[in-house]
């Protein structure tokens, strides 16, 4: 791979890792701030707020990065709205009927307002890069999580010092003040952008559909653990295992930012296969190396954690390794399939939400709340076995 490659990769990555340390930290502060049922609740609205900026996309982000990339030429949020007028009037409503559903009015109202910014957000990355403008659209992603971290952050102060009777309602009213202000700013960097004259691609909408299936399927399976705990168990165990969980809510992040540039690049003609291998053997080192590093901290720390942590929390966090490390390693196949083959790309999603559903109501009234960690795993495996099925008997896929 050529270095801009890496240069962009980098951008990306750093941008999801400071904003990731930064969500990280505010919200283990918030869990120390909170009891765990308002946490849960929280949680819960996190992670749904996720769902819903894939459930509002209709698939579009990346098929407009494949359709788009070779001509250089970026697209209008406005033309986009028009083109599918009626289907983002259906995904909406249905947002607006899942927050009144699951939320307080009040938390409904920020859930709605959050979940529809977010996706104009990341419709304005989707544009920087297509232009490749890697910096302008690190920056987008960046602005978000960044301004949400520092309300909640205030939000924990005025706690602590202000005010202990209302608190759990001001994130809420963050939650939309930062939202508007992001998109302020992301507005500011897109507005230098030149936009393809020849409009949106006619074979967008086949592609399109396909990917919309299966980032949906794809995104409930990555936040299932909490949602069903909470359903099966309850908030305040799902608050506690969310606390474990948030420590790897940057590792789908770096999956995604090396993804993302794959698919930008495969759809510009700038990588082939051999890109693909060639970051996938780099992965599998940098992993196997972080891995050992880890295995000898616990080693060193072993007496300290074995002191202020349950046995149940060191077998979330083990199993929760393993499943994101390999997520990450194979995470580059998963963006080829996507680029080349949209119709496995979907399977493939349906594949993982199954062996999370089957191995949780199978076993979650023999292990506990840790099912949560080990349903997630089997998703991974059951995917990771389905690429290399496909892979053996489709190589002219990937020629």
């Amino acid at each position: 791979m050529n270095k801009a490659t890496y240069t962009a990769i980098a951008k990306i990555i750093s941008s999801n890792l400071s904003a990731s340390v930064l969500t990280f930290l505010s919200l283990m502060w918030l869990s120390r701030v909170y009891d765990v049922n308002d946490y849960g609740l929280f949680t819960k609205y996190y992670y749904m707020l996720g769902i819903m900026y894939v459930l509002l996309d209709l698939g579009l982000p990346n098929a407009l990065v494949i359709s788009l990339s070779k001509q250089g030429q970026s697209f209008t949020i406005t033309d986009l709205v028009k083109r599918y007028q009626f289907n983002f009037a259906v995904v909406i409503f249905i947002v607006i009927i899942l927050g009144f559903y699951f939320f307080s009015p009040l938390i409904a109202i920020s859930f709605i307002i959050c979940s529809i910014i977010g996706i104009i957000l990341k419709f304005n990355s989707i544009k920087l890069q297509i232009v490749d403008d890697w910096g302008g659209s690190s920056r987008v992603v960046f602005y978000l999580p960044f301004l949400r971290s520092l309300g909640i952050f205030g939000v924990c102060l005025s706690v602590l010092f202000f005010n202990e009777k209302y608190e759990p309602n001001y994130i809420y009213a963050v939650m939309i003040f930062s939202s508007i202000m992001a998109m302020y700013m992301s507005f500011n960097k897109t507005k230098e952008i030149n936009y393809s004259k020849s409009g949106i691609s006619k074979n967008l909408t086949g592609m399109a559909w396909k990917l919309y299936a299966a980032n949906i399927f794809a995104i409930v399976c990555m936040r299932a653990d909490v949602i069903f705990i909470s359903h099966f168990f309850s908030d305040a165990l799902a608050g506690e295992y969310a606390r474990i969980s948030m420590i790897f809510f940057a590792a789908p992040l770096l999956a995604g930012a090396i993804n993302t540039v794959f698919i930008r690049g495969l759809s510009a003609s700038e990588l082939d296969i051999n890109s693909v291998k060639n970051i996938t053997f780099k992965l599998f080192g940098v992993t196997c190396l972080g891995l050992l590093i880890l295995l000898v901290l616990a080693f060193l720390t072993k007496d300290l954690i074995v002191k202020y942590v349950t046995n149940q929390e060191i077998y979330i966090f083990i199993i929760l390794t393993i499943a994101y490390a390999g997520t990450l390693v194979f995470g580059v196949w998963e963006a080829f399939i996507n680029h080349r083959d949209q119709s496995f790309f979907l399977i493939l999603k349906i594949a993982q939400l199954l062996f999370f559903i089957i191995t949780f109501i199978l076993l979650y009234k023999y292990v506990g709340f840790i099912i949560g960690a080990i349903a997630f795993l089997m998703s991974r495996v059951g995917g990771w076995v389905l690429q290399w099925i496909y892979c053996k008997r489709r190589k002219q896929a990937f020629s």
